[in-house]
């Protein structure tokens, strides 16, 4: 699966470049911080209400909230063995989203930086 066509990637990506700048010297040095996917995308929640997450699920007038919640059942089956997480509203189920695609850009970002090294 390309990550560049997921439901929202520029935006998702966008915001963890603006983390990075906000937060670090250069995006080598965030690189390397260990915790990083954990600071970017559990410690600074990314949607934060559930009105706004509702609306953050629709674009264009098409309802994606079942491609998300698919693709986040896929990624907690592939990395956790079981889906573990109740989504009981709209804002955690796309905090849940942005988790998983979040660690997939920053893995897709590290590959990238080692072609260029």
């Amino acid at each position: 699966m390309n990550i560049k066509t997921m439901f929202k990637y520029e935006e998702i990506k966008q915001h963890f470049l603006d983390y990075v700048k906000d937060n670090y010297t250069n995006l080598k040095e965030a690189l390397e911080d260990e915790d990083l996917h954990h600071k970017v995308f559990n410690q600074d929640i990314y949607i934060i209400g559930h009105y706004k997450a509702e609306q953050w699920l629709v674009q264009d007038g098409i309802n994606h909230t079942f491609d998300v919640l698919k693709y986040v059942m896929e990624q907690e089956e592939e990395e956790l063995g079981e889906i573990q997480t109740k989504i009981e509203s709209a804002e955690k189920l796309v905090n849940n989203y942005a988790y998983w695609l979040g660690q997939e850009i920053i893995e897709e970002i590290r590959e990238e930086q080692e072609k260029v090294s």
